[in-house]
């Protein structure tokens, strides 16, 4: 049953970081700007290129076909999904929390969530 319940919550944690990133790249809904606007609000050395977020796009097709993989009723997709726990999903809610403090320009606290959502794909992948 765990595993069941967490299998949907992955698709769910999926879905949701994906309409959220959806809005906030094409709509001025949250926060007013879009990511973009906001982006350029605050110009860096390091910031790459508009064309290299497209990146972006190959990423949650990956994201997309694991959380296909893990619903297959194998073994294998039961002991990756066990493997990764909860991990996803809390990359998700730290994803969509990033993007809300991202919008309304909080930036020192978008940091802090950004490192927390490194350390977490970090640890999914250790």
């Amino acid at each position: 049953m765990k595993s069941e319940l967490q299998k949907w919550l992955n698709i769910a944690s999926f879905i949701i970081v994906i309409v959220m990133n959806s809005l906030v790249a094409t709509t001025n809904l949250i926060g007013g700007k879009t990511t973009a606007q906001v982006s350029d609000a605050y110009p860096t050395l390091v910031t790459p290129a508009g064309y290299v977020f497209s990146i972006w796009s190959v990423i949650y097709v990956l994201l997309g076909v694991f959380v296909i993989a893990q619903t297959l009723p194998r073994d294998g997709a039961r002991v990756f999904r066990e493997k990764i726990g909860w991990l996803f999903i809390l990359s998700c809610v730290l994803n969509v929390v990033w993007l809300f403090l991202w919008q309304f320009e909080l930036l020192p606290a978008s940091v802090i969530i950004m490192f927390l959502l490194l350390a977490t794909i970090t640890s999914i992948y250790t």
